[in-house]
């Protein structure tokens, strides 16, 4: 590989780094929004089975948890989750291949002077 294909790989990867940091971003704070509700969600929930009677703090937790509606939320923040770890994953690939490119440039630079 010659210094002026270097170059043209370390732009092309430049770019993909900025086009993956940016999907990372959306899916690190897709993945926080919904990790942020969590609480909030379930405390819904238990608010709603509250009303029917009394029930201890215990028995609403439970009740709760086994709700369809916390199940969905719960998939769903999986989901969000594991698209926000593939996400990292592939931005911290293209972060490296960048800085792979850099040095390789910088050494191509250096033979070539």
């Amino acid at each position: 590989m010659d210094l002026r294909q270097i170059e043209e790989q370390f732009i092309i990867v430049r770019d993909e780094l900025a086009t993956r940091g940016e999907a990372w971003a959306e899916k690190k704070a897709a993945y926080e929004e919904l990790d942020d509700l969590s609480k909030d969600k379930l405390s819904i929930i238990k608010i709603i089975f509250s009303g029917t009677e009394d029930l201890s703090e215990v028995k609403l937790e439970r009740l709760a948890r086994a709700d369809i509606e916390w199940s969905k939320f719960q998939t769903e923040l999986s989901n969000a989750r594991k698209e926000y770890l593939i996400a990292d994953a592939k931005y911290t690939s293209a972060k490296s291949w960048h800085e792979t490119l850099r040095s390789l440039n910088a050494v191509a630079r250096q033979i070539v002077i």
